[in-house]
């Protein structure tokens, strides 16, 4: 058994796994898992073609799904673990960095990196870190919305993690647009967090069905709303983090609330 497994959740979408499988990277000391809530016999013959673990789980949704495959990492004593959206391409030497990192340094509980947005038209956006460095707990909140290119940590395809740090913390299945969010913030608040200049991996929009179909829902909006206002620090990280969410209005409307809601207390 090698000390890293990717995760790859799955459900009746044979073609993206595939696809996943066939333009990633995996070095020899990386198992990969296919997690499939869907028992679908051509993801099974995939995962065989590509000499991956194979496990069908009961569809408990998509959120406690990637639970599922936690509880699977921490059960079967792998040291890191990652997850791997299928339609989504993990870059070459990435898994091999990762590891290394993990090892140089046992108080880094998460490590995330630069990645690539490919669009419907596929053209790539890309969203990088200025700089390698480690944030410490301690610092989360300062630096948490401040970047300008949106949420420092990124997708969870992008993120790799240490299992005795996880513990018992999983994805919040209540809040099922910001679960990554929540968990990535619940992991760093404690703990300390790698950031890498490397471009990990390359996220494909039109492969994200549930991408499509929520990114500009209300509901997806009032949740990051929330973690938004939860977690920045002062109103200017406040104004930052919202405009890139918010029409002007809506926010000038928060804030009022916000400043009222002080003065009453």
């Amino acid at each position: 058994m090698n000390e890293i497994i990717v995760i790859i959740p799955a459900f009746n979408n044979e073609s993206l796994v595939e696809f996943t499988l066939s333009n990633s990277s995996f070095c020899p000391l990386t198992d990969v898992v296919i997690l499939d809530s869907s028992n679908s016999s051509k993801i099974k013959k995939i995962a065989k073609h590509y000499e991956c673990k194979y496990l069908v789980i009961e569809n408990k949704g998509r959120v406690e799904n990637w639970n599922a495959g936690i509880d699977y990492s921490l059960k079967e004593n792998y040291k890191y673990f990652k997850f791997l959206f299928a339609g989504d391409v993990l870059n070459k030497g990435i898994i091999r960095r990762y590891i290394e990192e993990f090892q140089s340094d046992d108080e880094i509980s998460f490590i995330t990196g630069s990645y690539g947005i490919v669009d419907k038209s596929n053209q790539t956006r890309q969203i990088s870190h200025v700089s390698e460095t480690t944030i410490l707990a301690s610092e989360v909140e300062k630096q948490i919305f401040n970047r300008d290119k949106g949420n420092w940590f990124g997708p969870p395809s992008a993120q790799a993690y240490r299992s005795s740090k996880v513990g018992s913390l999983r994805f919040n299945s209540f809040q099922p647009w910001t679960a990554d969010w929540l968990f990535a913030l619940s992991l760093s608040n404690s703990n300390k967090v790698l950031l890498l200049k490397d471009d990990v991996c390359r996220f494909y929009e039109s492969n994200r069905l549930t991408y499509n179909s929520k990114a500009n829902t209300l509901a997806s909006k009032i949740e990051e709303i929330n973690v938004i206002r939860t977690y920045c620090e002062n109103d200017e990280c406040l104004i930052l983090a919202l405009s890139k969410k918010l029409p002007l209005k809506i926010i000038l409307k928060l804030l009022f609330k916000k400043v009222h809601t002080k003065i009453v207390s």
